[in-house]
């Protein structure tokens, strides 16, 4: 009978557990020959504070790279409308983008 049938008296009497299928320790929890204790923990808690520090140095590194984009691009366009308007003479309005 499929250990998920019966009922919880039986599995306990047994000494199996429940979802796993294998025995489970006197303290209640599973370990795995071979693994300690700390190794059998895959995930790990994550700090909010730490978490919301790096979410906040991410924004500003997005920011300091657009900031510095705009600028670039700022120059670019002032210098080539010198460019056009002095050394080539262009007296009539235009755009640029």
């Amino acid at each position: 009978m499929p250990s998920d049938l019966r009922s919880s008296q039986e599995r306990e009497r047994d000494g199996l557990s429940p979802l796993l299928g294998h025995k489970a320790t006197d303290e209640g929890s599973e370990e795995r020959p071979g693994l300690s204790r700390r190794s059998t923990h895959t995930f790990h808690e994550r700090d909010p504070e730490t978490q919301a520090h790096l979410e906040t140095k991410k924004r500003y590194t997005y920011a300091a790279i657009f900031l510095a984009l705009s600028l670039v691009s700022f120059t670019v366009q002032t210098e080539t409308a010198v460019y056009i308007q002095h050394e080539l003479k262009w007296e009539k309005p235009y755009c640029m983008l």
